[in-house]
């Protein structure tokens, strides 16, 4: 599909990319930093990913109690017996 050439090239290009774009969030965190806390920044950066998180978690979880029927074992054995005949 692709040449081995082909493949470095793209490596070193994504390497390249990514590397300029770390380097620049480190311009950006410092001129943040001047003009907010270093907890309030920490702060920014972590509670909208953990308000997401606990909405998915909270979201899954309704999804999931709604879906499971509570099944006693006589009725599981029953089930069992039938698939195996």
């Amino acid at each position: 599909m692709f040449s081995r050439t082909r493949i470095s090239s793209l490596a070193w290009a994504a390497l390249a990319g990514s590397g300029m774009l770390y380097g620049y969030n480190w311009v950006v965190m410092k001129s943040a930093l001047k003009h907010e806390s270093s907890a309030v920044f920490a702060a920014s950066r972590v509670f909208p990913g953990a308000v997401l998180l606990r909405e998915r978690r909270v979201a899954r979880a309704e999804t999931t109690e709604a879906d499971v029927q509570p099944v006693s074992v006589a009725e599981q054995g029953a089930a069992e017996g039938a698939e195996i005949a």
